[in-house]
């Protein structure tokens, strides 16, 4: 029997119509001159697509070496710690993925190279403003930077003290601070 009343429920909510409310033709008018006028302001990216920092540049602290060769290809370089040997760098271009033995420690974005960085597969040029406008608001501001936490994940954006520039960007996990 509840089962019948849910059912009933559920195609009246389908069926039923929707009220249908009048507009005079002047305010018809101005409504769609304000979503017009809405649709052509700017729009801040962390309303539309809040950004988790899952992935940067499409690699996870979680993935482990195979899924980084998978999603990166051969590295440039692969160069051991010579004091902490649990330490790899797997050295690109643009980023250098440091592993702790089989976890990624750090993701190092380098801003020389990197034009553009994916955060959660969206593009963000590497510039402390377009980076600062996508994260909003730094939960710390470090001598050297300014970094965003998100769950357990923190970026950080490094900026030389003297010349306010961006020089680096690091993506980690919070347990290894």
């Amino acid at each position: 029997m509840e089962i019948i009343v849910i059912i009933g429920y559920l195609l009246n909510a389908i069926f039923m119509p929707s009220p249908s409310y009048s507009m005079s033709p002047g305010a018809a008018d101005q409504a769609a001159s304000s979503t017009a006028m809405l649709a052509s302001m700017p729009v801040n990216q962390t309303e539309m697509q809040p950004i988790t920092l899952s992935t940067i540049n499409d690699i996870s602290l979680y993935d482990d070496v195979f899924s980084l060769l998978e999603k990166k290809g051969i590295p440039d370089r692969i160069a051991s710690d010579p004091y902490l040997q649990e330490y790899t760098s797997y050295e690109y271009a643009d980023m250098t993925v440091i592993f702790n033995e089989d976890a990624i420690e750090c993701i190092e974005i380098n801003t020389e190279i990197a034009g553009t960085v994916y955060l959660d597969q969206l593009e963000v040029p590497v510039t402390i403003k377009d980076l600062t406008n996508v994260l909003g608001k730094p939960d710390f501001e470090a001598e050297d930077g300014l970094v965003f936490q998100r769950k357990d994940a923190l970026l950080k954006l490094f900026i030389n003290p003297n010349t306010k520039e961006l020089e680096s960007i690091a993506y980690y996990h919070i347990a290894s601070t």
